[in-house]
């Protein structure tokens, strides 16, 4: 008998708890499948929360549990906060980065084209945004793959009552 492999894993993420848009939905639902996920042994959350004492707060949160915790995997919901890509490598954790769109349609910064070109695994939300990343990091030796972030409602019940 095999047993399930189980892994202990860091999420980066905006906030959100504090704000609602696509990106923190998104990322809250991610985090509520992960929770119950018999793969995850470990889920431990560390939030960007806004301004500038949210950017440091976040790095000394990221620093302080990478160090205690030794995850096996680091999963990042937004392309500006694979920045610390360097402190990743440093460590030998493998990451994934998730591209929702505009902010990694044109990769003119350095430090998003390197924290991508070093991710273990990139996962776009639509194939028009993996195309874009993929013909701007020919060289990348990252894995790619298509994550949509929608999720389809259930069609709404039909009415009982006869249109008039």
């Amino acid at each position: 008998m095999t047993s399930t492999p189980s892994y202990k894993i860091q999420f980066w993420a905006p906030n959100f708890s504090l704000q609602d848009g696509g990106i923190q939905q998104f990322s809250r639902l991610l985090h509520q499948a992960l929770k119950k996920s018999p793969f995850v042994s470990s889920l431990y959350l560390v939030p960007l929360r806004p301004g500038f004492f949210g950017k440091i707060l976040f790095l000394l949160h990221a620093l302080l549990f990478l160090l205690a915790q030794r995850p096996d995997f680091i999963l990042i919901t937004h392309l500006h906060l694979a920045r610390l890509y360097p402190l990743l490598r440093f460590l030998k954790i493998p990451y994934a980065v998730f591209c929702h769109g505009i902010e990694c349609w044109n990769l003119s910064s350095t430090r998003d084209r390197h924290a991508l070109t070093h991710a273990a695994h990139i996962l776009a939300v639509s194939r028009y945004t993996l195309a874009r990343i993929r013909s701007q990091l020919p060289a990348c030796n990252a894995q790619f793959s298509l994550f949509p972030d929608h999720i389809e409602a259930p069609p709404a019940p039909l009415s009982s009552k006869k249109d008039a």
